[in-house]
C-alpha cells in the first residue's frame, strides 16, 4: 500500500536534472566539497548580490527550457489506440 503522508521535511525539495558529464566535472572541480553545499552557497550568494552574482553566470546560462511536462510521443495514435 502506498502512503499518502506528505514529507515531514521543513523545506520543500528541489529537483534538477544535470547532464552526467557536467555533474561529474562539477564534483571533480569541487574536490572535497559537497554538491549540496555548493548549491546552497550559490543560493546564498545570489540573495546577497543578485546583479553581481548573475553577471558572473551570464556566459554560462542555459537557453530557456521550452519543454514543460511530458515529452511528446514520436508516433501519433489513432482514436482506437493503434499506431498509425
Amino acid at each position: 500500500m502506498i502512503s499518502s503522508v506528505s514529507s515531514q521535511h521543513r523545506d520543500p525539495s528541489m529537483n534538477v536534472r544535470v547532464p552526467g558529464e557536467l555533474k561529474a566535472a562539477t564534483q571533480q572541480a569541487l574536490g572535497d566539497r559537497e554538491l549540496r553545499g555548493f548549491v546552497l552557497a550559490c543560493c546564498t550568494a545570489l540573495v546577497a548580490d543578485p546583479p553581481g552574482f548573475l553577471a558572473g553566470l551570464e556566459e554560462h546560462w542555459p537557453p530557456p527550457n521550452r519543454s514543460a511536462g511530458r515529452p511528446r510521443r514520436l508516433r501519433p495514435w489513432t482514436s482506437r489506440g493503434d499506431l498509425r
